[in-house]
């Protein structure tokens, strides 16, 4: 399967570094803008509510890639297997 790229970047990397941008912008916007301190919080209570639901599902993303690269191996290997005892 083609989970690296040109680099030799997995797309494991590819995702942190997208999920971990994402959060140090959300980070900066929150320091930076002109609101009270109780809007500020609720702002940060909703967008941590928001990454933790962005992680769920990157984790869940995360997982089916791995069960069907699992599942894609060990069919190979079945092949494998059954082309050596021919």
């Amino acid at each position: 399967m083609g989970w690296m790229t040109n680099d030799g970047f997995t797309a494991g990397h590819v995702l942190l570094a997208l999920a971990g941008g994402t959060a140090l912008g959300v980070a900066i916007g929150v320091l930076v803008a002109p609101q009270s301190g109780a809007q500020t919080r609720a702002d940060i209570a909703r967008r941590a509510t928001d990454v933790k639901r962005q992680a769920r599902r990157l984790e869940h993303d995360v997982v089916n890639a791995l069960e069907d690269t699992r599942d894609s191996v060990a069919q190979g290997m079945a092949g494998l297997k059954r082309q050596v005892r021919a």
